[in-house]
């Protein structure tokens, strides 16, 4: 059997591991889009803050592990597929011809639409190089404009105040991290960020950003009237999955891959994982791609890998979960946050103190949850939103007394409870 995966992020690494485990004499080719060793991008802001070193972000630290288990480890990158021969085109190598074949190229930065996005001192934060070069150039004190407060500009914003950086964020909507939590929980975060000295512009849109002098410092004008200096301007406004050498052919795409529960594509052979693929919503049943966080899209490789390898193993976990710690507050959102429809909730929130608490229910069933400030539970309320399980007369218990959540789930798990 020989099988090739594309990207070789979290989903890939474990796919290729899982896949020899599963097939010993098996033909096994990791495509990676980078030099060096295959590394993780969500610790790219522990680098910035040198709490790891570059050897600290490597998924694989030892350089002989692929070697050891007969991996293949391939640098270039995907140009297209021919799903007729079977075959992955490259940007600079030769083609390679797969029986089975595994689509994990994650997601890529969305890109600022605004003159001066090209500048030398306007960059992602996104790979490796860029964090070399942000390294080199940030300085105690140092003036950054961050453009985006979602989840990944989230990230790196508490990575520049731990370098020293005095940083303004410009975010487009009303509020940060809006895909991840509501406006009261908005609300404390940002109020959290400001006491560690973040400045905010929400409903702030960038126009242009100007040089005060060639290779200086910068101007970030915005279409409100504001003028901003800075040193650096950091674009973190967003990720779209990376499989732009898919689209031409015949398998089905909505915004990325879309996968059944086994994360196979249309076509039988061909399977995603990760940031790539594009799943029902276990809710709201509509086709969404959540960006997986590292340990779903270390599940999904692994899941991928059975299944590829004849396996028939179903991935449960197609509902949204972010995890994000700023500044030491724990925030985290599972499944329907949002609510859903005909369904109903339960809230409390402790503005002092940074506490905040919401469970939505679908009948008797808990179907998502967001928390600040609270990170015990945590594994609890994923498994519960998980499993689909029926709380029963439990669920009004919690609603009268949310934050006595692992009482509850003990009482609902002992064998004798009945609805």
């Amino acid at each position: 059997m020989s099988y090739v995966i594309i990207g070789a992020g979290p989903a890939g690494v474990t796919a290729a591991e899982t896949l020899r485990k599963q097939s010993p004499d098996a033909k096994i080719m990791l495509v990676c889009d980078h030099p060096g060793l295959p590394y993780s991008r969500m610790a790219i802001p522990y680098l910035l803050t040198e709490k790891v070193d570059e050897q600290g972000i490597t998924l694989r630290p030892d350089e002989s592990h692929f070697d050891q288990l007969n991996i293949t480890l391939l640098h270039d990158s995907a140009a297209a597929l021919d799903l007729g021969s079977k075959t992955v085109l490259l940007n600079r190598g030769e083609p390679i011809q797969y029986q089975k074949l595994l689509i994990a190229s994650g997601a890529k930065p969305r890109q600022l639409p605004t003159p001066g996005n090209s500048l030398p001192q306007v960059q992602n934060c996104w790979t490796l190089e860029d964090a070399r070069l942000l390294i080199a150039h940030l300085k105690d004190g140092s003036q950054v404009v961050l453009i985006g407060a979602g989840f990944i500009g989230t990230i790196i914003l508490e990575a520049l105040i731990e370098k020293g950086a005095k940083v303004t964020v410009i975010e487009q909507g009303e509020r940060i991290v809006p895909r991840m939590v509501g406006p009261e929980p908005s609300a404390l975060i940002r109020n959290w960020c400001e006491q560690n000295g973040v400045v905010f512009y929400t409903s702030s849109v960038v126009e242009e950003i100007t040089e005060v002098e060639e290779g200086g410092s910068l101007l970030v004008h915005l279409r409100e009237g504001e003028v901003i200096p800075a040193e650096r301007v950091v674009v973190a406004t967003g990720a779209e999955p990376n499989c732009s050498f898919v689209e031409g052919s015949a398998i089905q795409m909505e915004g990325g891959i879309v996968v059944d529960s086994h994360l196979r594509s249309s076509n039988p052979d061909i399977y995603a994982a990760g940031d790539v693929a594009v799943a029902p919503d276990s809710f709201s049943h509509q086709l969404v791609s959540h960006h997986a966080i590292q340990p779903l899209a270390v599940e999904q490789g692994r899941i991928a890998a059975l299944n590829m390898s004849g396996k028939e193993v179903e991935y449960s976990s197609h509902f949204a979960m972010n995890i994000l710690d700023t500044f030491g507050l724990i925030t985290a959102s599972f499944g329907a946050w949002e609510g859903v429809e005909g369904g109903d909730s339960v809230e409390i929130m402790d503005s002092t103190h940074h506490r905040y608490l919401c469970y939505q229910f679908d009948g008797d069933r808990l179907v998502g949850a967001t928390t600040v400030g609270r990170s015990h539970d945590l594994g609890i309320i994923k498994g519960l939103i998980q499993s689909k399980a029926s709380l029963g007369r439990l669920k009004e218990k919690l609603k009268e007394q949310p934050e006595r959540l692992k009482e509850i789930y003990l009482e609902w798990s002992k064998p004798g409870f009945r609805i």
